[in-house]
């Protein structure tokens, strides 16, 4: 997540859990030096949102602090880089030859 984050960005991710619950925040930590079945991603606000499964919109988790989910529970990630300075969506970094 923050190998291709570009400066003075931040991770933002929309995720699908296996239940079909989706979920949008931040990236807070991760755990990727593990097995998928130990992995845990936390996400976290500001706006922290959580959209289960056949609802119409989105609900904004404001009085949460993060959500951490399992690895093996996760069905899709969507990232994008937001801009600190004016919440812009903004390219990922482009990895040089031999980073991983």
């Amino acid at each position: 997540f923050r190998q291709r984050c570009p400066d003075r960005a931040t991770p933002w991710v929309h995720l699908r859990l296996e239940d079909e619950t989706e979920l949008r925040g931040y990236v807070g930590d991760y755990t990727p030096d593990q097995k998928l079945e130990n992995r845990e991603l936390t996400i976290e606000g500001p706006k922290l949102q959580m959209k289960v499964k056949n609802s119409i919109g989105w609900t904004e988790l404001s009085d949460w602090s993060s959500v951490s989910v399992r690895g093996d529970s996760v069905s899709w990630i969507k990232v994008t880089y937001v801009a600190d300075a004016d919440g812009a969506v903004v390219p990922s970094r482009q990895l040089t030859s031999g980073a991983s």
